[in-house]
C-alpha cells in the first residue's frame, strides 16, 4: 500500500496539471487497467512472465525458499528476522519471495489512488485561490504545493479506506503465492466453520481498522493546520 501511495498520488497530481495530454491519458488507461485486471490473474501472470518465462524470480512458494533455512523468530517477518540475525541468504530469499506479491498488490492499489489524486487535484485547480494564486504571479511550484495540500486530505481519507479493505485484496495473492496470511486464514476459517477463529479475524479486522483511522486522523493534522482549530 505505500509504494502504490508513493506511486499513485504523484501520478494523479502530474496528471491533473497535464489534464488531456498524453501523460494525463496514459495515467487513465494504466488506472482503468488497474481497476479491471482480477487480482489472481495478475498474480498467475506474474508467475508466468518472471518466473516460468525469464526465470528472474522465485516460484510462488510461501514467505520463503525450501533451501533456505528460517532464522530464528524473533519479530514473525523472515526477511526482518534474517537482518537481526545476519542470516543473509534467508533474508535475500525472504526479500525475493516479497517482490511479485507486493508488485501485484501495488498494481492493484495505486490504480484508484492515482484515479481518486487526480480527481481531487482537477476540482482544487478549479477553485478561486488557485486562479488567484496563478493571476498574482505565483511560480507553478508554489501552485502546486497549494494544490497539493488542498488536494491531499480526502486523498489520506481514501487511502485509509483502501488499507482497511486490504484483506480481502490480499486473500487472493496469498492463495496465488501459498503466502500464509490473515486473508487466507479469514477465508479458510469461514470454510472450515471454525467460529473461534472468525471471531478472532473479525476482531484483529477492527482493532487494525481503528489503529488506520487513528493514524489518518493523525495525518490531517500534519496535512492542514485548519483541522486543529
Amino acid at each position: 500500500m505505500l509504494i502504490g501511495a508513493l506511486v499513485g498520488i504523484p501520478v494523479g497530481l502530474h496528471a491533473a496539471f497535464r489534464a488531456d495530454r498524453l501523460f494525463d491519458q496514459l495515467s487513465r488507461f494504466f488506472s482503468l487497467l488497474g481497476f479491471s485486471i482480477p487480482t489472481y490473474w495478475l498474480g498467475l501472470m506474474m508467475l508466468f512472465v518472471f518466473f516460468f518465462l525469464l526465470d528472474w524470480a522465485p516460484p510462488g512458494m510461501g514467505r520463503i525458499s525450501l533451501m533456505a533455512t528460517p532464522p530464528p523468530r524473533i519479530t514473525g517477518s523472515y526477511l526482518i528476522d534474517g537482518l537481526l540475525t545476519a542470516n543473509w541468504e534467508a533474508a535475500h530469499s525472504a526479500l525475493a519471495q516479497l517482490v511479485l506479491p507486493v508488485v501485484c498488490v501495488a498494481i492493484v492499489a495505486s490504480a484508484p489512488i492515482i484515479k481518486q489524486t487526480r480527481a481531487m487535484a482537477l476540482e482544487v485547480l478549479g477553485r478561486d485561490y488557485v486562479r488567484l494564486a496563478r493571476a498574482a504571479g505565483l511560480p507553478e511550484r508554489a501552485v502546486r504545493r497549494i494544490v497539493w495540500r488542498n488536494a491531499l486530505v480526502p486523498v489520506i481519507t481514501f487511502i485509509g479506506t483502501e488499507i482497511t479493505g486490504l484483506v480481502g485484496t490480499a486473500s487472493l495473492i496469498e492463495y496465488v503465492f501459498a503466502w500464509g496470511g490473515l486473508g487466507q486464514y479469514a477465508v479458510e476459517s469461514v470454510i472450515n466453520s471454525d467460529y473461534a477463529a472468525i471471531q478472532a479475524v473479525v476482531l484483529v479486522s477492527a482493532a487494525f481498522t481503528t489503529l488506520v483511522f487513528l493514524v489518518v486522523d493523525l495525518v490531517y493534522h500534519l496535512i492542514d493546520p485548519r483541522i486543529s482549530t
